[in-house]
């Protein structure tokens, strides 16, 4: 999707929240506001004077701007370019979905109607909590892929060593399988 996005020559920025590896740093709030903030500053021909200043008030980029600036210089550059998208995959691996909830309300609040956002997450209460004051549309999925990996679930099983295993453990790993998938 993100090269699909690119071809089309629409600014585009992207986080994806991974919790593999125990790289908290990539599950946090922090990364994904810095992230997006310079994907979309790198889109611009011109950069903006509120730009410019916070990179000078943060020692020509020896230091991390607040929130509150990369806030602003992402409304900045939004403000400049023309339909921005921002694509923020597996939001339920943050470890601050709070945080990113409010931004995201805020970058709703004060961002032009060019503003397009895709959040992929499982459906948990908190980040529906989170989104649902926003302008949004939903898509489950659940239902879709449940059947894709019960497929890959039982040829994987058939194909395998387990083959040779009795029906019923075959039966109680693939059950097990199934139900701690959680649509991945």
């Amino acid at each position: 999707m993100i090269e699909a996005l690119e071809a089309d020559e629409n600014p585009c920025a992207f986080f994806f929240f991974d919790r593999r590896d125990d790289q908290l740093h990539l599950q946090s709030f922090d990364s994904l506001i810095c992230s997006i903030t310079y994907q979309l500053c790198l889109r611009l021909e011109i950069l903006p004077d509120i730009i410019m200043k916070t990179y000078s008030n943060c020692g020509s980029g020896s230091t991390r701007p607040s929130h509150v600036s990369l806030q602003k210089m992402l409304i900045e550059a939004i403000k400049h370019l023309s339909d921005v998208v921002i694509v923020i995959d597996a939001l339920d691996e943050s470890h601050e979905i709070a945080a990113a909830g409010s931004w995201l309300r805020n970058l709703a609040n004060v961002s032009s109607e060019s503003l397009h956002v895709l959040i992929t997450s499982r459906d948990i209460p908190l980040i529906y909590d989170q989104i649902s004051p926003l302008s949004h549309e939903t898509v489950r999925v659940d239902d879709c892929t449940a059947a894709d990996i019960k497929r890959f679930i039982t040829k994987t099983i058939a194909n395998s060593e387990l083959r040779h295993w009795p029906s019923e453990f075959q039966l109680t790993i693939r059950e097990s399988l199934y139900e701690r998938a959680d649509g991945m």
